[in-house]
């Protein structure tokens, strides 16, 4: 029993360090393509000529997404923090078990572990995802929906230039 406890609480440790790491990364990568696809908006506007060069390396979100859209959410908790708390809970159960000598008591506390510590890591990545998510301020140019690339008509701040271009 003091093997699975020495053994299972060290992996603990690691997984939550590895979770909170892995959505450190994400938010990042999310991060960058946000501002690349500015850039990209950006230059769109700036040279029209290089829109359609620049449209050619651009795909489908549907095309590039792991999961369809209803599975949206779940895809960026299908990582380390399942396998974390299914330490947790394992590692709970191990003590309970150990402590009171009944396998369903383990069982019960180990499987309750697990899903409170699954519960925790979602509503954390949730937290942290919503912090990062915050709109762009209003004079950064916004793709259209047509191909994912900002017209001067569809961008923010767009409408006011081209009404401005009009009345000159």
């Amino acid at each position: 029993m003091i093997f699975q406890v020495l053994v299972l609480t060290p992996l603990v440790f690691l997984g939550l360090v590895a979770f909170v790491r892995c959505l450190e990364i994400a938010i990042d990568d999310w991060e960058f393509v946000t501002r690349i696809t500015r850039l990209q908006c950006t230059c769109d506007q700036l040279v029209p000529e290089l829109a359609p060069l620049m449209s050619q390396a651009v795909a489908d979100d549907g095309l590039v997404a792991m999961l369809s859209p209803k599975w949206q959410p779940f895809q960026k908790m299908l990582n380390v923090a399942v396998i974390t708390s299914a330490v947790v809970g394992g590692d709970a159960g191990v003590i309970v078990f150990w402590v009171s000598r009944l396998l369903y008591l383990a069982i019960a506390v180990g499987a309750a572990a697990g899903a409170l510590a699954l519960g925790w890591a979602s509503w954390y990545q949730w937290r942290h995802w919503c912090r990062a998510s915050r709109p762009p301020p209003r004079d950064v140019p916004r793709p259209s929906r047509s191909r994912g690339r900002a017209t001067a008509a569809t961008s923010w701040g767009g409408q006011e230039r081209a009404r401005r271009d009009a009345a000159v």
